[in-house]
């Protein structure tokens, strides 16, 4: 679901529950973790630091990997595995990490066969930090966006590198997973937008769990046994970082809002309610409708629907 936040603080005011097809048992996915947002003086440089994960939604395990990382609208400037589970290869089993450079091949790649010595492999879940990187952008007026995404076909110093993970004797392509990063020369001031979260949220703290943080999209995964239908709740969130006076410190008000989402691809609404969000807890004496909106009356398409005062 898609998420673009800059904010002060964000409120859960919806909760849909949504059923989704089952994911595959070999299902394997590369992530990274870190800030996204990077603020610098105007015509300065600004570095921030990232993890690469490794995960596989149906608790599997690894045996080795290889990866490349490139960032559009930065530089990543160093990677180690030191600190990592991927550390672990470097007594027992095989690694090689690098920076990679030239034309079209700016980044970075790591290749890891995890033990060589002894039977054993890298429980994946939960997700495991297999390395470190920093990444560096210029800071230019006002808000542009850096992305950190994984990349096959950079040249190490040996050969190419695909992403893949080894698992029980198999090769799998992992899913990969983007992160898109807001660098600015001062933080976001003025907007209200909506954002999407796992958990209930009221929070004074920026981006506390907002899926996808600021400006950009992000992704719920949750296991399902294979043949089975699953349910996942999630809210819907404003996210607002209106100016009080003339900055952002205080903030103002939200005083109503009517929402609508949409779910398309294999999902169904199952059920949708304000009970327990912030609604319930900061409702008086106004007006709210919640529902599930009917698929017939509205072209097709199917989702909960809110109007609040």
């Amino acid at each position: 679901m898609n998420c673009i936040s800059p904010l002060r603080w964000s409120i859960g005011i919806l909760a849909p529950c949504l059923l989704s097809h089952p994911l595959f048992a070999e299902d394997f996915f590369l992530d990274f973790d870190g800030p996204r947002l990077l603020t610098g003086a105007r015509g300065s440089k600004v570095r921030g630091s990232f993890t690469c994960l490794l995960g596989n939604y149906q608790s599997g395990v690894a045996e080795g990997w290889a990866f490349g990382v490139v960032v559009d609208g930065g530089k990543i400037v160093s990677i180690t595995l030191e600190g990592t589970a991927a550390e672990h290869a470097r007594s027992f089993g095989f690694e090689r990490t690098e920076l990679t450079s030239g034309p079209g091949n700016e980044g970075a790649i790591s290749k890891v066969v995890y033990s060589l010595t002894e039977p054993t492999s890298l429980g994946l879940y939960p997700p495991q930090v297999i390395a470190f990187l920093e990444v560096e952008s210029d800071v230019s007026p006002g808000i542009h966006y850096a992305t950190l995404r994984y990349h096959d076909g950079l040249r190490g110093s040996v050969e190419l590198v695909e992403n893949f993970v080894r698992s029980a004797g198999g090769r799998y392509v992992p899913t990969l997973t983007d992160r898109s990063i807001v660098i600015s020369d001062e933080p976001p001031c003025g907007d209200l937008l909506l954002g999407f979260s796992g958990d209930n949220v009221d929070s004074p703290l920026p981006f506390e769990g907002v899926i996808g943080g600021v400006g950009t999209s992000g992704e719920v995964v949750f296991p399902t046994p294979q043949g089975e239908k699953g349910r996942v709740h999630l809210y819907a969130d404003i996210v607002p970082l209106l100016p009080a006076g003339n900055d952002c410190s205080g903030g103002r008000i939200v005083e109503g809002w009517v929402l609508s989402v949409e779910l398309t691809g294999e999902a169904e609404p199952a059920a949708v309610s304000v009970r327990g969000t912030s609604v319930d807890m900061y409702f008086w004496n106004g007006f709210e409708r919640t529902l599930i909106a009917e698929a017939a009356d509205n072209g097709g398409r199917k989702g909960p629907s809110r109007l609040g005062l």
